[in-house]
């Protein structure tokens, strides 16, 4: 069922169980390193200034322009997905897939159309309430 995970994620609670609604996963063509991910968030979260010395070492080893794509693009997928009538887009985990619940499936239809014409993995499914094993 539906589970709060804390922790690691090996704390699971039980919550109210999600409704049945369209998803549509739009994954662009690059991954993201979960280990560079939590240094990023570790450097922003862990002071109250700028990661001066990160951007710095970025910009010699001249990663900057394909950061900031990299970035915008995941913002881009959001966009689509909430002007495609998604309720709220999200990207999943570390990432780099961007997920966006809908209301209904002719909606998901559509922004997942749309999203596959620049995208070659994106998926339409739904959330289940629970799993039957």
């Amino acid at each position: 069922g539906t589970m709060l995970a804390e922790g690691r994620g090996e704390r699971l609670t039980p919550v109210t169980p999600m409704p049945r609604l369209p998803v549509v996963i739009c994954k662009p063509d690059f991954p993201i390193s979960t280990p560079e991910l939590f240094r990023r968030v570790d450097a922003r979260t862990s002071r109250c200034r700028p990661d001066t010395e990160g951007i710095c070492a970025a910009l010699a080893d001249g990663d900057m322009p394909k950061l900031a794509r990299r970035e915008g693009e995941i913002a881009a997928i959001k966009s689509r997905l909430l002007d495609g009538g998604a309720l709220g887009a999200v990207m999943s985990g570390t990432g780099s897939a961007v997920f966006g619940l809908f209301a209904d499936a002719d909606s998901a239809a559509y922004a997942k159309r749309r999203l596959a014409r620049d995208y070659a993995e994106c998926f339409l499914t739904e959330t289940i309430d629970r799993l039957e094993v």
